[in-house]
């Protein structure tokens, strides 16, 4: 048995991500804004992250992010974050009076790029409160590299899309699993693998880990989630 894992160490490591230290903010207040709103009017950002010379842009993939702005201090100037209600990626390039007010005041706030540097003017003001959610949501810091993503643009320069927002998505088990793998130390994580391969059902699970990187509710389901999925793979090879 003890032969297998290397084999199954490999395997179980392709999960690993970029997502140590993950956590959720929750009760985060969510807007959006664009050229024709902006201050100064246009795409231009306080902060020149990822090379784009101070101007906003982006899809929502990882290495794409689209732009978002808030409070100084509430993240870190060019922090990739993820936002589950988009599906999308984006990152802090920009500063916003509101989130600022906000911020001292208590309420977490970001604002949303809705995309293109030419002004479509009432309309696209419009598609930004149309696309606010009416709720509070959630965002995943340091997450993940590989979760869910829709590249679709919120405002294509003449067309509103609310259907590219989700207010009821959640990251899916196999997510939720491939986060809970990747924000273990790597030492701790080959030593809870070896206990698995040894099928010590009574070993302790009390790791005293962030479980929260992906709207995990609680802590038993989904360290049985892991060991199931990972016992699934490794009696594969055994």
């Amino acid at each position: 048995m003890l032969a297998t894992i290397p084999a199954v160490v490999i395997a179980a490591a392709t999960f690993l991500g970029a997502a140590q230290g993950c956590s959720v903010v929750s009760g985060v207040k969510v807007t959006y804004y664009g050229a024709p709103d902006n201050d100064p009017p246009g795409d231009a950002t306080a902060y020149d992250c990822g090379g784009r010379n101070y101007h906003a842009g982006g899809v929502g993939t990882y290495a794409n992010p689209l732009t978002f702005a808030t409070a100084p201090g509430e993240y870190n100037e060019c922090e990739i974050v993820y936002l589950p209600y988009m599906k999308k990626y984006v990152r802090m390039e920009d500063y916003c009076e509101a989130c600022y007010e906000d911020y001292e005041s208590g309420i977490k706030h970001i604002d949303i790029w809705t995309g293109s540097s030419t002004s479509g003017g009432d309309a696209q003001i419009q598609c930004e409160d149309d696309l606010t959610p009416d709720n509070v949501q959630s965002v995943i810091r340091s997450p993940a590299t590989t979760l869910a993503v829709n590249t679709a643009a919120l405002w294509d320069g003449t067309t509103c899309h609310t259907e590219d927002v989700y207010p009821t998505y959640k990251v899916s088990s196999s997510e939720r699993l491939r986060i809970l793998i990747s924000s273990l130390n790597t030492r701790r994580f080959y030593t809870h693998l070896e206990a698995i391969l040894h099928h010590r059902c009574d070993y302790n699970l009390n790791l005293n880990l962030n479980l929260n990187c992906g709207h995990i509710d609680s802590h038993l389901p989904d360290w049985l989630l892991l060991v199931g999925a990972l016992r699934r793979l490794l009696l594969q090879d055994i």
